[in-house]
């Protein structure tokens, strides 16, 4: 493994955690690393709900996915939902999406690894 710290437009390289070298180690860190820094990620707010079995004919009580409100309060959902109407056809909105999601510390730190290891 090597440390790898320098400065570019994203800020400071790897936020002085460790990479890996992908010819001798795992990115397993790095991807888990990730996820502890997403403050975008939903997976909380969602619940899952297991349907009845198919051919029981009875409809299950509660749909297969719950969404929790609080979606809206993280940076790129909304900006997501705003898409959806416009498809295809609003350039502006699909930018200001890809922009949010450039920003964020997991597009960051997972741009530099992809710089700091020759990709």
């Amino acid at each position: 493994m090597k440390t790898a710290i320098s400065r570019n437009r994203f800020g400071p390289t790897n936020s002085g955690q460790e990479t890996t070298d992908n010819a001798t180690g795992s990115i397993t860190p790095f991807t888990r690393g990730l996820l502890l820094e997403d403050d975008n990620n939903c997976g909380s707010l969602i619940q899952i709900n297991p349907q009845e079995m198919v051919d029981t004919g009875r409809p299950s009580r509660y749909p297969l996915l719950t969404v929790n409100n609080a979606v809206d309060n993280k940076n790129t959902i909304p900006l997501l939902k705003a898409l959806y109407p416009s498809l295809g056809r609003d350039i502006r909105a699909r930018r200001r999406f890809i922009d949010a999601v450039v920003e964020t510390k997991v597009m960051k730190r997972a741009i530099n690894y992809l710089r700091d290891n020759g990709k």
